[in-house]
């Protein structure tokens, strides 16, 4: 579990660092920050593959999640291959692809607050700490869906929103991280 938190804490790092150099240099990172993010998502991809194989493949109780984080794995190796080598093609379909993830992050945010209820439900504690976690997750889906739509006139206003969302999303996945038991 302890290996598990790691590795989600090292990719909102990752997330974070591109982030804020979407903010710093909207105009004059944008290719520099389609290279880093293909590094980026390859670089997940490998170590999530990698923790499947030499941790997660031989656990019984958690081979189905496993196979999951092997499937997710790949296919960041394969975006971050195909970003690093045409990052035009992508920047077209950074906004989309953008959105989506944010809102995607938002909605698995979300079934972690239900499960935080249910887990708070049994245990009768006096603070709770999901509806926060629900609020969060609901603030995450709406900015995924505002990237998606981008109701934005300039390219740079994206970008930077796009790197505070990001930067949003990192923190938050590295806060719920530590947090989790």
């Amino acid at each position: 579990m302890r290996q598990t938190k790691m590795l989600h804490i090292f990719e909102m790092l990752l997330i974070c660092g591109l982030g804020l150099t979407l903010i710093l240099y909207p105009g004059k990172s944008w290719n520099t920050a389609m290279f880093i993010l293909g590094i980026a998502l390859a670089i997940c991809g490998v170590v999530a593959v990698g923790y499947y194989y030499f941790v997660l493949r031989n656990k019984p109780d958690a081979r189905q999640n496993g196979i999951l984080v092997c499937v997710a794995g790949g296919v960041a190796i394969i975006l971050g291959l195909i970003v690093m080598i045409a990052p035009n093609v992508f920047k077209k379909l950074f906004q989309s692809i953008a959105g989506i993830l944010v809102a995607f992050s938002g909605i698995l945010n979300l079934v972690k607050a239900m499960d935080v209820k249910k887990a708070e439900a049994n245990a009768n504690e006096r603070f709770n700490e999901w509806p926060i976690l629900l609020g969060l997750s609901l603030v995450t889906i709406a900015l995924g869906v505002l990237i998606f739509i981008n109701p934005f006139r300039r390219e740079s206003t994206l970008v930077v929103l796009v790197g505070g969302v990001l930067i949003y999303n990192g923190v938050l996945g590295i806060v719920t991280a530590i947090q989790d038991k």
